[in-house]
């Protein structure tokens, strides 16, 4: 069962939350789509393309997605690794601040590292044709053990694709077909949730 652990937020296109994963045995991120955008959809399409697009890049540097279904209330939702760490917003700004101890611990040698693997997973990306359009600091999280991640690829856009346009057939499930199963699997998998927060 879910425990609870962090805080609570609201990202552009839905919320994250902290579930765990009965199958599996482990806590994961759920990005689960706002209510009022789950009614239409061509929100629905995008939501599905952020997750499909991200599956496609296999990448230490991005957040692999692990499952992709709809809730209860046919809300698309999509599972991923669970980041524990900071987003690179708050170091700069605790930076800006002076404070000592992220001077010791974030030294212009370790900012430069962390920029270069950035750069490597977003050229990883771009070699896979999927640009990501919405790269800013508190979209690039840093883990307790070193990890830099990109996350967040709400308006993620596969090279080549017309905007508006999706083309895998698995996409059709999320517009009206196969909502009633999806939820059962969601709801045996994902019993309960806490919502967490991004710091950002």
């Amino acid at each position: 069962m879910g425990e609870e652990r962090q805080e609570s937020l609201t990202r552009s296109m839905g919320e994250v939350l902290l579930v765990q994963d009965l199958e599996m045995r482990r806590e994961v991120a759920m990005k689960v789509m706002k209510k009022n955008l789950a009614l239409h959809d061509a929100h629905r399409l995008k939501f599905v393309a952020e997750a499909q697009a991200t599956s496609q890049l296999e990448h230490p540097g991005i957040p692999p997605v692990h499952d992709l279904g709809l809730t209860a209330e046919a809300a698309p939702y999509l599972t991923m690794k669970l980041v524990r760490g900071t987003t690179l917003r708050d170091v700069l700004q605790n930076l800006l601040l002076r404070r000592k101890e992220f001077r010791k611990e974030y030294t212009l040698h370790r900012l430069i590292s962390i920029l270069e693997r950035i750069c490597e997973a977003l050229h990883f990306a771009h070699e896979k044709g999927v640009l990501h359009r919405d790269l800013k600091p508190e979209n690039v999280m840093l883990g307790d053990f070193g990890e830099v991640h990109v996350m967040d690829r709400g308006i993620a856009r596969v090279r080549g694709e017309e905007e508006g346009t999706w083309s895998p057939g698995s996409s059709r499930s999320f517009c009206g077909e196969r909502r009633e199963s999806a939820a059962a699997v969601r709801k045996r998998r994902y019993p309960r949730s806490q919502e967490m927060r991004w710091r950002g």
